[in-house]
């Protein structure tokens, strides 16, 4: 084979080689990217249920606060 032609094989196999290696980490980062997004959507699910929690306690507290104060009126 002569060496202008092997030359060209060689920097088309790098090439593919290059393209290759391009590929798989673009699957990587794409899979990453969905565990990213999976992480998010379970965060803001649970930043979610935190603030009904929040709000659940808060009117509890006001309803405590009301029923306490009530033998007080009383007197």
């Amino acid at each position: 084979m002569p060496e202008i032609l092997r030359s060209k094989v060689m920097v088309l196999v790098d090439l593919f080689k290059r393209t290759e290696k391009v590929k798989r980490q673009a699957g990587q980062l794409e899979a990453i990217n969905r565990e990213m997004e999976n992480e998010i959507a379970r965060r803001r699910q649970a930043e979610k249920e935190i603030k009904q929690l929040n709000e659940t306690l808060e009117r509890r507290i006001v309803e405590t606060t009301a029923v306490n104060r009530e033998p007080e009126a009383l007197q």
